[in-house]
């Protein structure tokens, strides 16, 4: 049996974050050099859902995705992100970096996104309009 990990993605982003994307936001997988955009911070005493990192995980376990330098049994990648916020300090746009997995970028980007809404990424100095870098940490590792 195959499956489509697209159409698993989307249900699954669907049960874990539903109504996550507001009108006119935008969520796009990318790569580029990012080091000149200003930076944003995790805030204490947040992290990843870990069904997030869990389902992750069991996709390169299960080999329905080949992410470098990852191998079943343990994953710990970090993530860089791009956010746009408007001058509201709504979110605008959500870039993630390309994994080339789908389904893993598809829950990763749903996750980040609530995170970023719920103010557990902050760009340093305040929430203001423009573009900011982040980082997400994924580990899991089977016992």
């Amino acid at each position: 049996m195959r499956l489509n990990i697209g159409l698993i993605a989307t249900a699954m982003l669907a049960l874990f974050f539903p109504a996550t994307l507001g009108a006119g936001q935008v969520l796009e997988f990318g790569s580029g050099d990012w080091r000149n955009i200003p930076e944003m911070r995790q805030q204490a005493d947040t992290a990843l859902d870990a069904k997030i990192v869990g389902a992750i995980s069991e996709m390169i376990n299960r080999g329905q995705c080949v992410i470098e330098g990852q191998r079943p049994g343990r994953v710990d990648l970090t993530v860089p992100f791009l956010v746009k916020f408007v001058a509201d300090g709504s979110v605008d746009r959500l870039v993630v970096h390309q994994l080339n997995c789908p389904g893993a970028e598809g829950l990763l980007g749903g996750a980040l996104l609530r995170m970023v809404q719920l103010g557990s990424f902050q760009p340093i100095g305040g929430r203001r309009a423009g573009w900011f870098r982040g980082e997400v940490n994924i580990v899991g590792i089977d016992k």
